[in-house]
């Protein structure tokens, strides 16, 4: 999440990683709305069609809606340039741990990684461990006959 862009010397747009911060997370307190639920989808439905700026800032928004004493909504709109599947997963793995250290009432840990980088060293590590090389085996195996290539193009006797 620490992913930028900027305009380089030519105008050209250019990545860079910004230096770690805390990131402060709007809440609202919901649990007196008996509209509620119908109050965060309006929202959630304008706070999307909003354009995330592009440059020199986070490509991302948060927000932390309670609706009841035990039930709390997270909404993230993250730009396209920094997120894919793998960076949700991630993302939603690292909100769900701090969740539920912050729910058994234990003080979150440093322990959690702000970096991709990090994320990155660890595939490096895992690509020189053995259960790469038995996954990899798994994988060869499951595609050893590949079916036939699907063709999305149009037929021209179609």
């Amino acid at each position: 999440m620490r992913l930028r862009l900027r305009l380089d010397e030519n105008g050209e747009p250019v990545q860079y990683i910004s230096e770690y911060r805390p990131v402060d997370i709007k809440h609202t307190d919901t649990t007196e709305d008996p509209n509620a639920i119908e109050f965060i989808s309006q929202w959630s439905r304008e706070e999307t069609k909003k354009p995330l700026p592009l440059y020199d800032c986070d490509l991302f928004r948060f927000s932390l809606f309670t609706i009841k004493e035990n039930e709390v909504w997270f909404y993230a709109n993250v730009h396209h340039v920094i997120s894919d599947g793998i960076s949700m997963n991630i993302l939603g793995n690292a909100i769900m741990h701090i969740y539920l250290e912050l729910a058994s009432a234990s003080e979150t840990k440093e322990g959690i990684s702000h970096s991709f980088i990090d994320h990155v060293l660890s595939e490096q590590e895992y690509a020189q461990s053995k259960r790469f090389e038995k996954d990899k085996a798994f994988w060869n195996k499951q595609f050893e006959s590949v079916p036939e290539l699907v063709s999305l193009k149009r037929n021209a006797s179609a």
